[in-house]
């Protein structure tokens, strides 16, 4: 359980992890920060961060499933040739669900979203991208 963090909860660079049945709550900033990394997140529990829940970029290969996100200013933001799959998460309440962008030209693409089943309730957006990402609703059995 992560609570009340000055900043960015957890911060992951250059890492491969499994992140299952955890909190992120009230940080300053993100909830779980990501740059270079594989990751996957399952059956965890993002609120009230100020900045996002998940910030994936710099190349990372993401995987939330079952994930609840409530009250984020941005749930997941995913930027910077990052590849997400976001399958089976609820998002309610929060600003912005599932943000995709280029911020830095180095990367030269935004990022690429494969979304499946996701439960989506008061956001102000649901979905918000740029026109260098891609998103893609598509559920593999």
């Amino acid at each position: 359980k992560f609570d009340l963090a000055n900043m960015d909860a957890v911060d992951l660079d250059m890492s491969q992890a499994t992140i299952d049945t955890s909190q992120f709550t009230r940080s300053g900033n993100d909830g779980l920060d990501l740059m270079g990394s594989e990751i996957v997140v399952t059956n965890s529990y993002f609120s009230n961060n100020g900045d996002k829940g998940i910030s994936a970029g710099e190349d990372t290969n993401l995987l939330s499933q079952s994930n609840t996100f409530n009250k984020n200013s941005i749930a997941i933001e995913v930027k910077e040739k990052t590849r997400a799959t976001i399958q089976g998460n609820k998002f309610s309440d929060n600003q912005v669900a599932i943000h995709l962008y280029k911020k830095n030209w180095y990367y030269g693409v935004g990022a690429d979203v494969l979304t499946c089943d996701n439960e989506m309730t008061e956001n102000t957006l649901d979905i918000e991208k740029d026109k260098h990402s891609s998103i893609t609703e598509h559920c593999v059995p």
